[in-house]
């Protein structure tokens, strides 16, 4: 309601991803589609990182070190766990608790 009252309607926006009627072209659909699989994928990513977390890490004197807690990666746990390299889906890889 507040649209319609405060602005002047002034037609669709007719281009990639609507029709001269307003409705979504078969881009939009696929773009949509694109955006779900993203983040059902960010879903299982932080799924994974709250059962894999990152290790804790502090650099200083050109030294590194990593360590695991109970808390790694904020992720609150009853055990500490060991660094270990962790290879995740697509070839990266990433010191894992």
């Amino acid at each position: 309601e507040f649209y319609h009252k405060d602005y002047k309607y002034m037609g669709v926006l007719e281009g990639r991803y609507y029709d001269k009627d307003g409705k979504p072209t078969p881009e939009l659909s696929a773009l949509t589609k694109s955006s779900e699989e993203g983040l059902s994928q960010r879903s299982v990513k932080e799924q994974f990182r709250k059962k894999m977390p990152p290790c804790n890490s502090r650099w200083a004197n050109n030294q590194g070190y990593v360590w695991c807690s109970d808390k790694s990666g904020g992720v609150a746990r009853s055990w500490a766990g060991v660094p270990r390299l962790f290879a995740e889906p697509g070839g990266r890889t990433r010191c894992a608790c």
